[in-house]
């Protein structure tokens, strides 16, 4: 029987922002994230590994980041987390210097659609923990400033991308024959971007705020990946 998974777990995420109750929020989430999983299991399992994808099966997608920081934002939390969320099946354009909160993701329709439940509400849970973190953080320049948002961020981002991965491989569908799908996917992927004539640059090198660093990874530690922070959901971070 096929389920449909987006429209169970959005009605599950809306529970968890409508109760008062912390232990039923809790466990419509903890539902809404084991759904989350089982439909990226399902979605490969049901793909034929003996099936070649070809550039056909891939699209490319554009989003933007809305609001403060959005250019650090996309770049360093919506970008590992989408990645991170799909098992590495689709590869994020960031263009270099952007200031507008643009990226982009190349793979399979059904595979971004599925991480896309996640990114909104980490991006806006990211940004939230940021002005948390800069209500008791001491700025002695502006530069210094800039140095500690974009620090924060792509630590909270690591961390989350970090713990998405762990329970991607503690979920147990890495068989033989998914792998083998993934890679058939990845593949496309690349040959996608290769035809696209997409180049890829390295970052340059930056002094980070070690501060900054290790209150972001705690942040990330304590994000909620499946609602991340449902009080916030009414205005979403992020619009395709």
């Amino acid at each position: 029987m096929n389920r449909d998974y987006p429209t169970l777990i959005r009605h599950l995420l809306d529970k968890a922002e409508s109760t008062a109750s912390q232990a039923e929020r809790d466990a419509y989430t903890e539902k809404a994230e084991h759904l989350m999983t089982r439909w990226g299991i399902q979605a490969a399992q049901k793909t034929d590994p003996r099936h070649t994808i070809t550039t056909d099966d891939i699209v490319v997608k554009t989003f933007h980041v809305d609001g403060s920081h959005r250019a650090i934002l996309s770049r360093y939390v919506a970008a590992p987390v989408a990645r991170a969320a799909a098992d590495d099946t689709i590869t994020v354009l960031v263009t270099a210097h952007d200031k507008h909160g643009m990226w982009q993701a190349v793979g399979r329709s059904q595979d971004i659609d599925r991480v896309m439940l996640y990114v909104p509400r980490i991006v806006q849970q990211a940004r939230d923990a940021w002005n948390t973190y800069r209500t008791v953080a001491t700025f002695t320049t502006d530069a210094d400033r800039r140095r500690a948002v974009k620090t924060f961020l792509a630590a909270y981002g690591n961390r989350v991308a970090r713990r998405m991965r762990a329970i991607n491989n503690a979920t147990g569908h890495h068989t033989a024959s998914t792998d083998l799908v993934c890679t058939h996917i990845r593949q496309a992927v690349d040959k996608k971007i290769t035809d696209m004539g997409i180049t890829f640059t390295s970052g340059r090198t930056r002094t980070w705020d070690a501060h900054a660093a290790c209150h972001g990874y705690a942040a990330g530690d304590k994000a909620s990946i499946a609602a991340a922070d449902l009080n916030h959901t009414a205005q979403p971070a992020l619009n395709a």
